[in-house]
């Protein structure tokens, strides 16, 4: 019993101080290409391993290993084709996006959207202002009115004050299961390849796997 307590607080401590010291970009998608519908509002949260991969034997910053890493995020439909979310990690970064659905309706099989968002990392931020851009699209297949598969292909864009610019070109491939009109559960798998002037696109990999939920009220 003693051993499974130690195991056990050890792997907290692990949690925790991974959540509060890795500052990672919000990659993440937790999103099919249909939008949330007008007035509804989504809140939820997720859980990820994050893993990088670092060959680069330059002063690339992003190091090596596989880190702990949580997010919580609401969203708003504004219209029955267009919402806007926030979504907060653990380490404080916020993202502030919106989708516009392009194809497909409520209950069609196919759907499409364009996004956009803007993401401001707060780890350190006395010292060096770092922030984002994102540029992803939805796309997903959805079998049923309960099952929806989906794919994010994604662009994001690193500003750092004192550094060099890094892009993140990369994709989410999800599964989003409806449990009830209020609740839905994902699936979700990611990766993504930085480049840099001193990080190559052959010398890095960029990997997220986890799972979320949300609530959904109207």
């Amino acid at each position: 019993m003693r051993n499974i307590s130690s195991n056990f607080l050890a792997w907290l401590l692990f949690l925790a101080i991974g959540m509060f010291t890795v500052s990672c970009g919000q990659l993440s998608s937790l999103q099919t290409g249909k939008a949330l519908g007008k007035n509804k509002v989504s809140i939820g949260g997720a859980l990820w391993a994050y893993s990088v991969d670092n060959n680069n034997s330059g002063n690339g910053d992003l190091g090596s290993g596989v880190f702990p890493y949580g997010e919580i995020f609401g969203r708003f439909g504004l219209t029955d084709k267009l919402d806007v979310g926030v979504k907060l990690s653990a380490v404080g970064n916020i993202l502030v996006d919106g989708k516009f659905q392009i194809l497909g309706n409520e209950t069609s099989k196919f759907a499409a959207a364009l996004g956009a968002g803007f993401e401001l990392q707060a780890t350190r931020f006395s010292e060096v202002l770092v922030y984002r851009t994102h540029l992803p699209l939805y796309l997903s297949f959805h079998p049923n009115q309960k099952t929806a598969f989906y794919l994010t292909p994604r662009l994001a864009f690193q500003k750092v004050s004192n550094g060099s610019d890094t892009f993140f070109p990369g994709a989410s491939i999800g599964l989003e299961n409806k449990f009830s009109s209020k609740f839905r559960l994902y699936v979700e798998g990611s990766y993504y390849r930085p480049s840099s002037e001193t990080i190559s696109y052959s010398r890095n990999n960029l990997y997220l796997f986890g799972a979320g939920c949300a609530f959904i009220f109207q």
